[in-house]
Order: structure tokens, then C-alpha cells, then sequence
């Protein structure tokens, strides 16, 4: 996969548009890390993250863990929007960053895909799992003693490097280094310094820092195309909180 991301062309010239690397984001960040570390992105989140802080966190999970893991439950078509997305009618870019090599849905429940490491794809989590590592960032880095990140880092880590259309998913979009951020509006009830990721189907983890909260959600039933659970969720976070 490495060879196959460096090989290929460029669809527009850096810096000159914003676009989610849906897939490509993992290997190339994990080629980097391996080079540099000499372990994987499985080992290294098991190793500096998800042991020191006992939270369930896993890239490459042995078969000990099935019993624990929900199967994944593909969304059902609901309108001709969701229709006509799945057969296709999206632009290629969209396909080759969403779709290339294929992921699909009957394959997350397989032996095979639980076995491996493809970041920023088949990660593994709990909720409280999500929730705890975010609790770190969200208290400046650090939590119980066990230090993921300098204060200075998390700055870094959640300060807006880029925002605008995002060619690829569409709409507004704002990023941080590798973290999307909070867009203010509305509909987003966090502080504007949020930064964490949503998943495939509705998952989502992130810190806010101001408010020193961090937020956990997970579901083996994927949503639509929009889906609000997630949202939903932290509107009642801030709600009960009265922020």
C-alpha cells in the first residue's frame, strides 16, 4: 500500500484544495511512523497509548477479542439519495478515496479484518475506550499521571490548519494537524478548539479542551449518510453540563 500511495498522481497541486484522504490518511502516516519507530500504528497505539491508559483501543486484534466484538450491520437504504450514492453516483475521486482498495461493510465482521492493521480503517474501540483517550488531550495532555501529549502539543494538535469545501466528502470543513475540528454553528454545540474524528457509520471521538470534556460513541448499527446520533448526544452532553 505504500508503494502503491507513492506511486500515485496527484489530483490537484498542495495547498491549492481540501480534500479527505478517507484511507490514505493511515498508511501514509503509519509508513512514517514504522520508519521512524520501527513499529506499526497497531503497535505503537497498543505500546504508548491504550496499555499506559487500560482503555480498550486496538489496530490488529488476535481472536481472544471476538467474543467481546459486535457484528457491523451495513445501513439500509432509506431514500434515492442513499440509492443512487450506493450505486455509484459519486464523483471517482470520492470512490478512490472512500473505496480503493475496497471496504466493505461484510467484511468488517471477518477473522481476517479484525486480524489486521489498516489504519484509518479497521481501528477497534469501546466507547469509554475513545472517551478515555480523549479525556487525556482534553485535560492538556495528561491524565492520572499518564502523559500522552505536552500541553503545547495539544495546542498544536488543535489549532486550524486549514478550512474551506472539502472536494471529496463536500461541505465545510475545518482541520486541525490529522484531527477535524468543531464547526461553529448551531448544530455543533462544542467550544471552537474541539478537535477528534468521526468513523464509518456514526462513531465519533473528540476533546474540548475549554470545557475539559471528552466525548466516546460507537455502534455496530452504521447510520445513513447523515447521521445525527452522534450530534444528538453531544447536544445532551453540553445540555446536562448548561454550557
Amino acid at each position: 500500500m505504500l508503494e502503491y500511495v507513492a506511486d500515485s498522481e496527484l489530483y490537484w497541486q498542495p495547498g491549492t484544495q481540501l480534500g479527505y484522504h478517507a484511507a490514505t490518511f493511515g498508511w501514509l502516516n503509519g509508513g512514517v511512523l514504522d520508519r521512524v519507530t520501527g513499529m506499526t500504528p497497531g503497535d505503537f497505539l497498543s505500546k504508548e497509548i491504550a496499555k499506559p491508559l487500560n482503555a480498550d483501543l486496538y489496530w490488529g486484534l488476535s481472536s481472544d477479542y471476538d467474543a467481546r466484538i459486535a457484528d457491523f450491520l451495513a445501513p439500509a437504504p432509506t431514500d434515492q439519495l442513499s440509492k443512487n450514492q450506493i450505486a455509484g453516483n459519486v464523483s471517482m475521486m470520492a470512490k478512490k478515496a472512500f473505496n480503493n482498495p475496497p471496504r466493505r461493510f461484510r467484511a468488517a465482521n471477518t477473522r481476517e479484518w479484525r486480524a489486521a492493521v489498516i489504519p484509518a480503517s479497521n481501528g477497534h474501540a469501546s466507547a469509554r475506550g475513545l472517551a478515555r483517550m480523549y479525556a487525556a488531550m482534553s485535560l492538556g495532555g495528561t491524565i492520572d499521571g499518564i502523559k500522552l501529549m505536552s500541553p503545547e502539543t495539544v495546542d498544536i494538535a488543535r489549532s486550524e490548519q486549514i478550512q474551506g469545501p472539502d472536494v471529496i466528502s463536500g461541505g465545510e470543513t475545518r482541520r486541525a494537524l490529522g484531527y477535524a475540528l468543531s464547526m461553529p454553528g448551531p448544530e455543533d454545540p462544542r467550544a471552537i478548539g474541539a478537535f477528534g474524528h468521526g468513523g464509518l457509520g456514526g462513531s465519533l471521538g473528540y476533546a474540548d479542551v475549554e470545557n475539559e470534556i471528552s466525548f466516546g460513541y460507537v455502534m455496530n448499527q452504521a447510520g445513513q449518510n447523515i447521521d445525527h446520533r452522534n450530534r444528538e448526544l453531544s447536544h445532551a452532553v453540553y445540555d446536562s453540563l448548561a454550557i
